[in-house]
């Protein structure tokens, strides 16, 4: 056994990979909960990453593809039936289109393997656009034409606009480059051997043109809100919504949780910490685990602040109709201080909103007072 094979790729450390590559995957659709799979179905793996071994990503130093998991590899007959479809990534022939219909109606469910190569996105790789190759939407489209129980696995590097992959799919789940254990994760993600946690570190675009999104943003003048959204002259686009197609810090699992019993003081002292504590419930039907967020709007700052910013978070595991509760302590110096632009550290009284949610968008907000 070579030092490789024998250290690096260790049955410990491929444990630990496949681990961490489940705890990645971001859950970002599942409609009628088509997912998790039964391995009772019949299922056909369709796209240029049926097979593929190139899931490792761009900054691998030493990593081979050849030791990789492919979704092959890791599926090969797990369930009733198998079929795999490989298509090319960026030119897909008539032929492989036919062959690819075919195989869906055939199927119970398709498994959507598209993405990006792995040196499509890192270092010196830089894009005009952040859509996939056109054959990818064009065949994502013709499948759910032909069966529409398709679940879009999606390998990539950086935020993509998938939007239409969304639409033509039930269930999306996003894997980025999950590495060497990638295909048994994934098994593991779509049979609900493990149930999806994770949430987005980025925000997802409605389209190309949406760029610069990003959940932090500061103020505008003239603010989009419920009560003037019928007015023209406005911070708006005229023909995609203001909101991303998903935002910082979302991930959907298999089951369900509900926040409740949010509790913080409405005033502390300057110098003072804030305790923010919550019940977390898991209202589903199976074991999971939820992160909960806190973000943080300095409102009356001198400067301007970032109407959300995130200050803390924690991951917990429940059983089904399990619930605890969550204590965040918010110490002055590390969350309610920041810089002037003489790069002093100031905390000044005035006015905080404090969201406590899943994600960046689904919070709800508590004003808190800080006085001298």
């Amino acid at each position: 056994m070579s030092e490789r094979t024998g250290d690096v790729l260790s049955a410990r450390n491929r444990q630990a990979a496949r681990r961490v590559a489940t705890e990645s995957a971001v859950l970002l659709k599942n409609n009628q909960n088509i997912l998790p799979l039964s391995t009772d179905q019949k299922v056909a793996f369709i796209g240029p990453l049926a097979e593929s071994k190139d899931v490792l990503g761009g900054w691998v130093v030493y990593g081979e593809k050849s030791d990789a998991v492919s979704i092959y590899d890791a599926f090969s007959g797990k369930f009733s039936e198998t079929k795999f479809v490989p298509t090319d990534y960026e030119t897909i022939s008539e032929a492989d289109y036919k062959r690819a219909e075919d195989a869906a109606k055939d199927a119970d469910v398709i498994v959507l393997c598209v993405g990006e190569k792995s040196e499509w996105s890192g270092e010196a790789a830089s894009l005009a656009t952040i859509r996939l190759p056109e054959a990818q939407y064009e065949l994502c489209k013709r499948i759910a034409a032909a069966n529409s129980s398709v679940v879009t696995v999606l390998f990539n590097g950086r935020p993509l606009d998938i939007k239409e992959l969304v639409q033509n799919s039930e269930a999306v789940l996003d894997v980025f480059f999950p590495g060497t254990e990638a295909g048994n994760a994934i098994f593991d993600l779509l049979t609900g051997k493990v149930n999806p946690s994770g949430k987005l570190s980025m925000t997802i675009p409605q389209t190309t043109g949406q760029i610069p999104i990003f959940y932090n943003e500061l103020r505008t003048g003239r603010p989009k809100t419920e009560q003037n959204a019928g007015e023209k002259y406005l911070s708006q686009y005229l023909d995609i919504p203001n909101e991303p197609l998903f935002p910082f810090g979302f991930g959907l699992s298999y089951t369900h949780f509900t926040l409740t019993d949010i509790k913080m003081k409405k005033e502390i002292a300057v110098g003072e910490s804030l305790t923010v504590d919550v019940t977390v419930q898991n209202t589903g039907e199976c074991a999971g685990s939820e992160v909960v967020q806190v973000y943080l709007f300095d409102v009356t700052a001198s400067v301007s602040r970032p109407q959300k910013e995130l200050k803390a978070f924690q991951k917990v595991y429940l059983e089904s109709g399990e619930k605890t509760t969550l204590s965040f302590i918010l110490k002055r110096k590390k969350y309610f201080s920041f810089y002037l632009p003489d790069l002093k550290v100031v905390q000044e009284e005035g006015i905080h909103h404090v969201f406590v949610g899943t994600s960046s968008c689904d919070a709800k907000s508590f004003e808190v007072r800080v006085v001298r």
